[in-house]
């Protein structure tokens, strides 16, 4: 699965990005059911993730260590970025004991991908730092959901919206 057709997937999506201090739980779970079809090991910097550095580091979550994860569900992948930090840079993942480990950018397809429910445990960080999570379109963030607010284990970040149909006047102009 090319790069290009899951970011096409993505315009029009949502996302989130949700930081994990130092004191916080620090695994990270599958927010949909999904398989794990792709992931990415990008090395990189570790400057800290705090709202004080990303404020002042330009590009620190794309100067930073990451490991992408493409959760391909029937309505689209559904993509977590983990981003490495200050004394940060192992973040392992539950479907392949390879990723995150070497200091080379790695693609890797799963042709047979493991499927993780909602809920199941994806991956975990040895220490705080921070997950961006890109929505298909299709899916909201979910009601409520405000900056600051702190996210616990079971809390819903995201739902699938159903999409309005078509008027009938832009049917009849469609087809």
């Amino acid at each position: 699965m090319g790069s290009s057709l899951v970011s096409a997937g993505l315009v029009g999506g949502s996302q989130l990005t949700l930081y994990l201090a130092p004191g916080d739980y620090h695994r990270i779970h599958a927010p949909v059911d999904g398989g794990a079809a792709l992931s990415v090991h990008i090395p990189g910097t570790l400057w800290p993730v705090n709202d004080a550095a990303a404020s002042s580091i330009r590009d620190l979550f794309i100067r930073n260590e990451r490991v992408v994860t493409g959760l391909e569900t029937p309505d689209g992948i559904v993509v977590l970025v983990k981003v490495g930090a200050f004394n940060v840079g192992s973040i392992r993942v539950e479907y392949d004991p390879e990723v995150g480990r070497g200091r080379r950018q790695r693609y890797r397809a799963y042709p047979m991908p493991r499927i993780f429910l909602k809920g199941a445990e994806l991956a975990r960080f040895e220490m705080g730092s921070s997950v961006v999570l890109l929505l298909p379109r299709g899916y909201a963030l979910a009601p409520g959901l405000k900056v600051g607010n702190r996210v616990r284990v079971g809390v819903r970040v995201g739902e699938r919206v159903r999409e309005q149909p078509a008027s009938r006047a832009a049917q009849r102009q469609l087809g």
